[in-house]
């Protein structure tokens, strides 16, 4: 399967357990946490201020996820943070660099990292998936990932890779079309680990996971579509002829009701 086939197919057959058009609102909520008024979610706080939009059931997970937010990074740019908020309660945690979850140095031998280096081990090879508890992501800039990814304690995990996806992700990065958004890297991790535990099909059990970031990424194609010849490109959004899909199905058929 072609990358290209792959992006198609996502676009095409996300079961989404609500209409992405929910997820459209004109206000903004107070976070009931810090009382800031945000649309949707606060990301600093990681409360949902529109409950009624989302969905009833939250993801479950096969494993507790642990993101490493590097402090350089935007919280409101970071996609990984969509997660705690679609996912069953408790199951992802939030750090800011240095600070470490407690699995990386106690638990390391049923630690995964989610991470493409030159040592890493594709998903399809992992021996015993099922002893792992705890996975670990990296959201930052490819640049800053360095650093982290480069800690003694990080770098005793068994470090996992994906198949090559095409990339979604609507910003300007300086790297090819196959590095992920972070979000979409823990989509497909869970994808390739139910595959490779079950020997079975992908089921969209984990599809909600991608509400937020499907939900932008049709804002921002439709924004596009309503007035090219008035709308340009920014550095903020990954530039192409190909970014602005033509034949992209309606939103109706992305979802599952």
């Amino acid at each position: 399967m072609t990358e290209e086939k792959k992006t198609i197919d996502i676009l095409k057959d996300l079961k989404f357990s609500i209409p992405l058009e929910q997820l459209t609102v004109d206000t903004r909520d107070p976070c009931p946490k810090c009382g800031n008024n945000k649309k949707l979610y606060c990301p600093e706080c990681l409360e949902i201020v529109c409950p009624r939009v989302f969905p009833a059931t939250k993801v479950t997970l096969p494993f507790r996820i642990h993101i490493i937010i590097h402090p350089g990074e935007g919280r409101r740019k970071a996609t990984s943070l969509h997660a705690p908020l679609l996912c069953s309660p408790g199951s992802v945690s939030v750090y800011t660099y240095p600070t470490l979850p407690a699995c990386v140095t106690t638990s390391p031998r049923t630690t995964m990292m989610s991470y493409p280096s030159a040592t890493s081990q594709l998903m399809s090879t992992m021996p015993d998936l099922a002893s792992f508890n705890d996975v670990v992501f990296i959201d930052s800039t490819w640049q800053q990932s360095y650093s982290i990814s480069h800690n003694a304690h990080v770098m005793a995990l068994s470090a996992v890779r994906m198949n090559s996806y095409k990339t979604l992700f609507w910003r300007f990065q300086d790297k090819d079309e196959k590095h992920l958004a972070t979000i979409e890297a823990m989509y497909y991790f869970l994808v390739e680990h139910y595959e490779g535990l079950t020997k079975s099909p992908y089921d969209g059990r984990y599809d909600d996971l991608l509400l937020l970031f499907m939900h932008q990424y049709h804002t921002i194609q439709n924004y596009y579509k309503a007035d090219p010849e008035k709308r340009t490109f920014t550095k903020r959004h990954r530039e192409g002829k190909d970014y602005i899909k033509k034949d992209e199905p309606p939103q109706e058929k992305l979802t599952e009701n």
